[in-house]
């Protein structure tokens, strides 16, 4: 179980990024934290991960204090986090199964392990956490071979091969395309489930946390303004959470609409600027 307790986070510079935030997720439960960009999401995550010290508050992960532990201590905790990045953070000369097994490290301080000597239990962890998310057979591809939709599932079988008691995610399907976003969110979210480990993404694409997450944390300068299930999120939530700094306005749901038609208008223009890169490659001598 993961609880967080009226946390408060302040960056050197004096800026309060998050504000008396609580919410608890519990085993197996997947929630998602929405809200515009600078609102605190990220920054919760970090916090929750010992990145970020908060200023106050709680954060206990299976009853332990993160925000009150130090050097081993807190390392030990961080074992115990799975952080699943939006640049995926590979080593790319390395195979899949070896970037798989480096999660393992965290649980081993011989030797053997800097040199990727890993032991039979660990290579059994590291070949079912593949199959959780069906990259199995790219197991000895090295990661510069492979899509960024299959360094995602890799980047999630190897937080899986950690056995975490609690799954971060920050953004993971950001540099994806929205049919691969999907895919690789489904498969983070049943092997949460499956795995009883309690999940937080934080996502920029609302549609995709309705589709998949048990709950929806709504974040807006720093403050929760909605914790709940898809089914509460509405139009008066999203205002909240999304034009906290104009007038109140009624749009139903084309803020999600708006954002998605940019999203589409940027693969346009990004595949029509691939294929005159093209062109130009082609004609040169």
């Amino acid at each position: 179980m993961l609880e967080v307790r009226n946390v408060r986070h302040v960056y050197p510079n004096g800026y309060q990024a998050l504000s008396d935030v609580s919410l608890t997720i519990e085993d197996g439960e997947v929630a998602a934290i929405i809200g515009r960009s600078g609102a605190g999401k990220s920054t919760l995550l970090r916090c929750i991960n010992g990145m970020e010290r908060a200023a106050s508050g709680s954060i206990r992960i299976d009853g332990v204090d993160v925000v009150g532990a130090h050097g081993e201590a807190l390392r030990q905790i961080q074992t115990k986090v799975g952080f699943i990045w939006q640049e995926y953070n590979l080593v790319e000369r390395l195979s899949v199964m070896n970037n798989v097994l480096s999660g393992r490290l965290g649980h081993r301080q011989d030797l053997g392990s800097a040199l990727f000597h890993f032991d039979r239990f660990d290579r059994e962890v590291a070949v079912h956490s593949l199959e959780r998310v069906n990259m199995l057979h790219r197991a000895q591809f090295r990661a510069d071979r492979l899509s960024g939709g299959e360094k995602q599932r890799v980047s999630i079988a190897r937080t899986l091969a950690q056995r975490p008691r609690v799954i971060l995610a920050d953004e993971p399907v950001a540099s994806l395309d929205p049919e691969l976003s999907e895919q690789v969110i489904s498969d983070l979210v049943h092997a949460a489930r499956d795995e009883g480990v309690p999940t937080l993404i934080n996502l920029h694409d609302v549609e995709l946390a309705v589709q998949f997450c048990d709950r929806i944390c709504a974040i807006a300068q720093g403050v929760v303004v909605y914790d709940g299930p898809p089914s509460g999120l509405t139009d008066e939530v999203l205002n909240r959470t999304y034009r906290f700094d104009r007038e109140w306005k009624s749009y139903t749901r084309g803020i999600i609409e708006e954002a998605s038609a940019m999203v589409a208008a940027a693969y346009v223009r990004a595949d029509s600027l691939e294929r005159d890169a093209e062109l130009v490659r082609g004609a040169r001598p």
